[in-house]
């Protein structure tokens, strides 16, 4: 995709959540929308053939920044860098997170779904097995409390908690 595709797509996504943050999604329109991304009806149809499609694509980019942390999480070499690069990479995604989840088109825990669930339990029966379920359900567990909270706290005492209470550092 090109740039310009790409920031199209981004100007009609920011519109979208600038919408969901002050209107009820069922009052929110194509219009509403191409108007508040300075875009054509037509741009908008390049992309989308309806606002669920827009959304459902808003959620699965979540949702697969949520499944490539899960499959890196077997390779990771330095935990601090993971714990690091997960916490700020949701963080980035805080604007659109808080917009969903106030608009109750999003359960935060929706993002620790089946296919999540899926890769957790990809390996044996070994203790390592364990180990690796309970890490990440821990990591998970707090990140999703962080989220409910509106990311009250800075992603550095995040990064902090999950360091102290998940790897004792």
């Amino acid at each position: 995709m090109s740039k310009d595709n790409n920031f199209t797509k981004d100007c009609i996504k920011e519109a979208f959540i600038k919408l969901i943050s002050a209107n009820e999604y069922k009052k929110i329109s194509i219009t509403n929308i191409t108007d508040k991304a300075g875009i054509n009806r037509t741009s908008f149809y390049k992309f989308y053939e309806t606002k669920d499609a827009l959304l459902e694509d808003i959620k699965n980019r979540l949702f697969e920044t949520t499944h490539y942390f899960v499959e890196k999480f077997d390779n990771v070499k330095n935990r601090k860098e993971y714990i690091n690069e997960l916490v700020n990479t949701v963080y980035k995604y805080k604007t659109y997170i808080i917009a969903l989840k106030n608009a109750k088109l999003l359960n935060n825990n929706e993002l620790y779904n089946t296919k999540v669930t899926n890769l957790l339990y990809k390996k044996d029966n070994s203790l390592e097995s364990y180990k690796r379920i309970s890490d990440i359900g821990a990591i998970t567990g707090i990140i999703i409390k962080w989220m409910e909270n509106d990311f009250n706290l800075e992603p550095s005492k995040i990064i902090e908690i999950i360091s102290k209470n998940v790897y004792n550092d």
